[in-house]
Parts: structure tokens; sequence; C-alpha cells
């Protein structure tokens, strides 16, 4: 063998493990956004190390079941490393094996078009000047790979919005339809192509617009069906939004059912106080001291049953927490409450509910799942910041969404979560604020910070206590 024909059975070579390297990074880039980014590059470095092994063993596999196999040990890789959203790693792994092998078609014409031009201009040529033509043609065809897969990749990324949220089996069917009918078509024109070789040069090929349109209109319906699919679930979470929005609302109606009733029985007492005077009195003077004090601890009791041991300065935010500490209680969870409502501001008592509500069932239900349950609920002003705290303990890892910020939820229902944490952002925002959730030692903290000015007078707006943070610990 000649020394021109080993350098150009070495350019041939280098040029499919540049490939090879080139779709293993582009595989890697696309799973960064939806897995920790150790678990992509574990991904890539899988596929490499796959069709690596299967470029130097002698075989005779074809393409389809080449790269079926290399997608297969990424697959493999993906879930083992990152256990969770199966259904959106096959979607990812099919949907790349197709917008590799649409690109892979594109850019094949292109190198067909190039292939032609070289034999014709240097058809006369010394065998080391076409050898340097080939060589420059490689590399401009590895080149080209790279860039139509990174940008189908990147346009893929940009229109799969909701990169951490689970897929349903029935949804991932859906999205696979674009890509595995691109990748049997695509399989079907090449092995049409091969049985017709005979026929005409591969650059000669008469069908070869209808080649690249099929190839674009692949490329379309992938991104369109998962552009739709995106939009039809942001509209059916804002439709559930809206339902939990009304269903808190009817929640706080039934708040404030419970506040009439209450005020209802406290009135009675104070109507039968008069009653209840004139009885001690009675005992009193008849020297009965020890049954004027049973009916004194019976009067006490009464009342505490009657009104309740929370009391935050608003009936409404009394009844929700009253109904969480009796919720700890069952569930086994230690609650402190050292809530008080802001009296003289614009604040509605039903913003305050869903932030309540909503912020202490998700630490109740983080709390659960520890041993040492405990959740704590808080106010305090800062510089005309109202601010709510909500704390439960916490060991294990929060994993937040890449776009949102929000944590990701450990529920196995995950297809309609984070709702709850969206609602109170929302109403952070009505009142120019925001929140923040931050992990410390062995605990989760959400903050909701609310601006509004306070009543004249009255700097620190909270009803029985001071509610400086620095002033008491929290």
């Amino acid at each position: 063998m000649q020394y021109t024909e080993i350098c150009w059975d070495m350019v041939s070579f280098a040029y499919k493990i540049i490939y090879i390297a080139i779709t293993a990074e582009s595989f890697s880039c696309l799973m960064k956004p939806f897995i920790e980014k150790k678990s992509a590059l574990k991904t890539g470095a899988a596929y490499f190390c796959v069709m690596a092994l299967l470029l130097t063993i002698p075989n005779d596999l074809g393409n389809i079941v080449a790269y079926s196999l290399g997608m297969c040990a990424a697959l493999i890789v993906m879930c083992q490393t990152d256990r969770r959203n199966y259904e959106q790693k096959l979607f990812l792994a099919v949907t790349f094996y197709a917008l590799r092998a649409l690109s892979a078609a594109l850019v094949n014409i292109f190198y067909a078009g190039m292939d032609k031009f070289i034999l014709n201009k240097f058809a006369n040529a010394s065998l080391g000047v076409n050898f340097w033509a080939f060589f420059v043609v490689t590399v401009i065809y590895a080149a080209l790979q790279f860039a139509v897969l990174r940008a189908a990749v990147m346009l893929l990324l940009r229109v799969y919005k909701n990169k951490r949220e689970n897929l349903t089996r029935e949804e991932t069917a859906m999205l696979l339809v674009p890509s595995l009918v691109a990748v049997a078509g695509n399989e079907i024109q090449k092995n049409y192509q091969w049985m017709l070789e005979d026929s005409f040069h591969y650059w000669e090929d008469p069908f070869v617009g209808w080649k690249v349109l099929y190839a674009v209109f692949s490329f379309v319906s992938i991104f369109v069906m998962t552009l739709l699919f995106q939009k039809i679930r942001e509209e059916r979470q804002e439709s559930l939004q809206r339902e939990l929005l009304s269903l808190q609302l009817e929640h706080t109606r039934e708040h404030i059912a419970q506040v009439e009733s209450l005020y209802q029985d406290i009135r009675s007492l104070k109507h039968d106080m008069a009653n209840h005077v004139v009885t001690l009195e009675r005992l009193c003077g008849r020297g009965e001291s020890e049954e004027a004090r049973r009916y004194v601890q019976h009067l006490k009791e009464q009342y505490f049953e009657t009104a309740g041991a929370v009391r935050t300065g608003h009936p409404v935010t009394d009844v929700i927490l009253r109904e969480k500490s009796c919720e700890a209680a069952v569930k086994g969870i230690e609650f402190s409450c050292d809530f008080h409502y802001p009296r003289d501001t614009d604040v509605d008592a039903f913003d305050v509910s869903i932030i309540l509500n909503n912020g202490l069932q998700n630490a109740f239900e983080a709390a659960a799942r520890e041993t040492v349950r405990k959740v704590s609920v808080s106010s305090y002003w800062k510089n005309h910041m109202f601010m709510i705290e909500i704390v439960n303990s916490f060991t294990g890892k929060l994993v937040r969404d890449a776009e949102s910020g929000l944590p990701i939820t450990t529920k196995k229902i995950k297809g309609e979560h984070g709702y709850g944490l969206r609602n109170i952002e929302k109403v952070a925002q009505k009142y120019f604020g925001a929140m923040e959730i931050e992990t410390e030692e062995g605990r989760v903290r959400l903050t909701v910070m609310m601006q509004m000015q306070e009543g004249p007078g009255k700097p620190f707006a909270c009803d029985t206590a001071p509610c400086h943070k620095e002033e008491r610990d929290l």
C-alpha cells in the first residue's frame, strides 16, 4: 500500500472518530438541562465508548443497529445515574437519534456535491493533490456535521421549556411519533439508494430535492410537535392553577363561615357571662370555694375551647393556623406558631391564606418524611416589608428547576406540581415583594416578603407581640 493511500485511510478513520466525538458531545449538551452535569457527561462518554468500540471491531452491523446500540448504552447510563423521569429520557434519546440521522442526511447531500466538484476539478491531478482536496473537504464535512447537529439540539432545547417536568407514557408516545417516522423514512431512502446505485452515481441522485424537503419537514415536525406539546401543557397548568385558586377561595369561605360560628359562640358566652358571675357570687357567699374553683375551671376550658389557643390578630388566619396545628398533632409533627397578622395595612386576608395554606402544606409533606419532624411559622417587619417565614426539618437534597428556580417535587405523581409555590410567588409579587427558599443545616426556610405601609402611629403593625426579627429569637 502506498504512503498516500495510508494517509487517505488515516484521514477517513480520524473523521469517523471525530464524528462520534461530535455526536457524543452534542448528546451530552442536549441532556445537561434535564439531568445533572456529571450524568450528562457520563451519558456522552458511554455513547462515545460504545460507538468507538464498534468502529474498531470488524462486524457486519448496519448503521441503524450500531447507532441504536450506542443510544441504548447512553440511555442505560442516563437511567442509572438519574433514576427518575424515564419516559423523558426515552424521548430525548430517540429524538436525538432522529436529529443525528437527519443532520447527517442533509450534510451528505452537500458532501455529494463537493465530491462531484473535486472529481471534475482534479480529474487529471496527481494522487497527492487529490488527497489534500479530500482532506479539506473532510474537515469542512466534519464542521458542517457539528454545526447542523448543534443547531438542531439548541433549537430543541429552546422549544422544550419545561425540562424538569415528568412525561406520562401517553405524552411520550405522542412526542416520539415524528422522530420514529423521520428515522424510518431516512432508512428507507438509504436502502433505495443502495439498491439503485448501479443506475446513477450518488452525486447525480435525481431525488436529491425531495430528500432535502423530507429532512427539513422532518426537522420541522419534531420541533412543532414539541412546541405544541409545551403549549398544551402550559394551558393545562394555567387551568389547574385557576382550579387550585378557586379551591383555596372555597376553603377561605369555609374559614369565614367557621369564624362566624366562632363569633356566635363567643357572643353566646359573653351573653351568659352575667349569669356565670351571679352563680360564682352565690357559691362564694355560701363558702363553697371548692365548687367555685371547679366552676371557674369549667368556664376557662369552655373559653379556650371556643376562642382557641391560636390568636394571630385576624379571625381567618386564626382558623387556618388552628387547623394546621390540629393536623400537625395528628401527623406527629412538632408545630410552633409565632405568626401575627399585619393590622392597619392593605393586605388581603385571602392572599395571606394562600401563603399559609400552601406553604404549610408543603412543609408538612416534607417534614412527614423526616425522622425529626418540626415545622414553624412566624412573621415580622423589616424596613416596611412584612415577612412570613415557614421552616421545616429537611435532611435531603433540594433539587431546583433550572428555569424557575423552584424546588422539584419528590412526589411519585409529578405531572402536576409546583402550583402552590407559584401561587405564593404571585401573591408576593402582587405586593411588590418576592419569595425565597433557602436550605440550612437540617431544614428548609421559605421566606415571603410583601411590601406595605403601616397605619399612622403604628410603626410595627402586628398584634399582641413585638415582631421585629432583631428583637426576638426565631
